[in-house]
């Protein structure tokens, strides 16, 4: 009876029809690994995140004398309240990893080529979107690695020349990092950059379904069409793509669960303005950054940074090589190689800078740019 009440008003048929054929698109023969799945886990728990961030606001208070003390009240009396915030902090850095696997999947598949250079140029706003969210959401607890981190990294654009300290004090709503700062941060992370979401996923998604996965063909070789996928080795998306995208979101739900019961992210102690504590060092993603920077004076490095991820943003207008194909692009290929390996080292000096480590009996010190030297016994 509803149904047809439905039905009669709103031409639901109509809609079903439309659901079902887009559900049911073909994906490509190429289109079947792992690494095509990434994306769709990504927006799962890109939800998540926001189901998690949301039970969160119901109990956090932005404010300097409040936000330590809230998120110990959600932590001990509200109920799963601790569960809730271990999803929101793991689950951030599980957003990060896929957002990156995903980009890198793009870009070794070809996939930023014509014609879905545009898609290239969303996908990239979008993983800035989702660091500047693990940047405005790590003050907010109030911690003291928090309000430190935050001090070093928004003292980091003081160095750009005329501006610098215009975005500074604009960053921390004065001349250091203050109640000010804490609701700036508030609004950036749950209005703003939400809103920025909202307004390029839904883009991006429309133009990877308009255009389709990327099939890595010769040049001169047509793709093949979308009515012949299914005969040529493809795929439906549902229910054969839906089903491993749901397979691997549930793994990593179960990784996730197992993080946040055995390895939980401490809330550590509450920000003392007065007390710089030992060795600040920012989230993990953000460790190659840190650590690069030590290696030049500020402006320099910024620079550099700067004209890294320009050259990143515009790389479908910058290879001008029309082959989609891993054995002719060995040029672009080793770049990006090197590059992911300069990334990955860097984090690791970041991570073991300032630090003293034992390595096979033997005590070594890392010193703030990374190199070892052996702890006299």
């Amino acid at each position: 009876m509803l149904r047809t009440w439905l039905e009669e008003r709103f031409e639901i048929e109509k809609f079903t029809n439309f659901l079902k054929k887009h559900l049911e698109k073909p994906q490509p023969p190429n289109a079947k690994g792992i690494g095509y799945t990434f994306g769709g886990v990504a927006i799962a728990f890109l939800l998540l995140q926001i189901f998690t961030g949301i039970i969160l606001l119901f109990h956090y208070k932005p404010t300097v004398s409040e936000a330590f003390d809230s998120l110990q009240k959600i932590m001990l009396e509200v109920p799963f309240g601790w569960l809730f915030r271990q999803f929101h902090s793991w689950g951030a850095t599980f957003i990060v990893v896929l957002v990156l696997l995903h980009f890198l999947k793009v870009f070794w598949t070809s996939g930023y080529k014509k014609p879905r250079e545009v898609n290239w140029l969303i996908g990239f706003a979008l993983l800035l979107i989702i660091l500047a969210f693990g940047f405005t959401g790590y003050l907010l607890p109030w911690n003291q690695t928090a309000f430190w981190g935050t001090v070093v990294a928004t003292e980091v654009p003081s160095s750009i020349p005329f501006v610098g300290e215009f975005i500074a004090n604009f960053l921390r709503g004065g001349e250091m990092v203050n109640d000010s700062t804490l609701s700036r941060f508030f609004v950036i992370h749950i209005i703003l950059l939400p809103l920025a979401l909202l307004l390029l996923i839904p883009i991006h998604i429309f133009l990877m379904r308009y255009f389709g996965i990327s099939q890595g063909k010769k040049i001169g070789e047509s793709e093949i069409p979308e009515s012949e996928l299914l005969a040529k080795g493809g795929e439906k998306f549902y229910p054969n793509h839906f089903l491993k995208e749901s397979i691997f979101f549930y793994l990593g739900l179960a990784l996730l669960f197992t993080l946040a019961v055995y390895f939980p992210i401490e809330l550590g102690e509450k920000a003392n303005p007065f007390e710089t504590p030992l060795g600040i060092k920012p989230e993990w993603y953000f460790l190659p950054i840190f650590q690069f920077l030590k290696y030049f004076p500020e402006s320099v490095g910024l620079f550099i940074l700067g004209l890294v991820t320009f050259v990143i943003f515009l790389l479908p207008l910058l290879d001008k090589n029309p082959e989609k194909q891993n054995s002719k692009r060995k040029l672009i290929l080793t770049l990006g190689i090197i590059f992911v390996f300069c990334v990955i080292l860097l984090g690791i000096l970041g991570y073991c800078s300032e630090s003293t480590f034992t390595i096979f009996g033997r005590s070594y010190h890392f010193d703030i740019l990374g190199i070892p030297y052996e702890v006299s016994k």
